[in-house]
């Protein structure tokens, strides 16, 4: 009896393991062809920026985002260049954490007594995301941009 249900467990066992390893095998369409972007493509912009391209006129950068936050002149062996800096909140979103411990009344069902146990309190954990945009313009046309997001956490 014990040997049956060793067997039947290897048998289930290994049925599992074919069935799921056949579910992982994706087959990629397109010849296998790379999905990712050719070295050297221009990036795409995150948040409102993502109109955003090389050799874009300042004029037009203003018309459809707006004056900078920011305006930096940079010298460098003779040439001017600006850095613009365009800040916007980006992303957020709300999750429960556990803030504190707190302890409560238990009562053990085996035992019959009462005794108080540590539980976690929840709070709500607000997270955003602050959009940096820093583009370098050259000549009334921006030549380069990078983007970065700091995280900005706090409880409600």
């Amino acid at each position: 009896m014990i040997m049956r249900q060793f067997y039947i467990r290897i048998l289930v066992g290994v049925g599992l393991l074919v069935g799921l390893g056949a579910c992982s095998t994706v087959e990629q369409k397109g010849g296998g062809a790379d999905p990712s972007p050719m070295a050297g493509a221009e990036p795409k912009a995150l948040g409102s920026m993502t109109e955003l391209s090389k050799e874009m006129p300042v004029s037009e950068l203003v018309a459809l985002y707006g004056e900078p936050d920011e305006k930096t002149k940079i010298e460098r062996e003779g040439l001017i260049f600006e850095r613009w800096i365009y800040e916007e909140p980006f992303e957020s979103r709300v999750d429960m954490v556990a803030s504190r411990m707190e302890e409560v009344p238990y009562m053990d069902p085996l035992t019959g007594e009462s005794k108080t146990i540590q539980e976690p309190v929840f709070t709500q954990e607000m997270k955003h995301y602050d959009l940096k945009t820093d583009i370098l313009v050259f000549d009334g046309k921006v030549i380069e941009w990078k983007q970065s997001a700091k995280l900005v956490r706090s409880l409600e």
